[in-house]
């Protein structure tokens, strides 16, 4: 597998970027009143944690491996509960998370974050694990992937 950085680290290591943008490059700064900002940023926060836990919880009652490391020891294909609309509510959570946080920081610039997020994550880490599902479930997995979306 191409994975290079485990994605946890890699939404970390994001909004420490989003950070430093805000906080040394001033150009493209805007402004929310203080009130929004957190309410914005506390509704991105917990859809964000929803939707990553929702992910565990099913992959754990279910029996199966959460390790983004080895896609190839899932057990089982996981269809039900928040998997009915996105493939990824883990990732999902995480982009989610790193949203908020570009309202809380009010910096525009962290947009390019964002976009290296999603790519990254698409490219490296989601498509390795698709193609490990793909060889483990064959048809079925096919058949999902026509169904529900990779993100949203």
């Amino acid at each position: 597998m191409k994975l290079r950085i485990v994605p946890p680290v890699l939404t970390f290591l994001c909004g420490l970027a989003m950070w430093a943008i805000a906080n040394y490059i001033h150009i493209a700064e805007f402004s929310v009143e203080a009130s929004w900002r957190k309410s914005i940023f506390l509704v991105f926060m917990i859809l964000g944690v929803a939707s990553g836990t929702a992910g565990v919880l099913i992959f754990r009652a279910a029996k199966t491996t959460i390790d983004p490391m080895n896609p190839s020891k899932t057990s089982l294909l996981v269809t039900d509960g928040i998997f009915q609309w996105t493939r990824n509510p883990m990732y999902l959570g995480l982009f989610s998370i790193l949203l908020g946080w570009l309202f809380y920081l009010q910096n525009a610039l962290g947009i390019i974050v964002l976009i290296f997020f999603y790519f990254y994550m698409t490219n490296v880490q989601i498509k390795a694990e698709e193609e490990a599902l793909q060889e483990k479930f064959g048809d079925a997995y096919t058949a999902y992937t026509e169904k529900v979306r990779r993100w949203l």
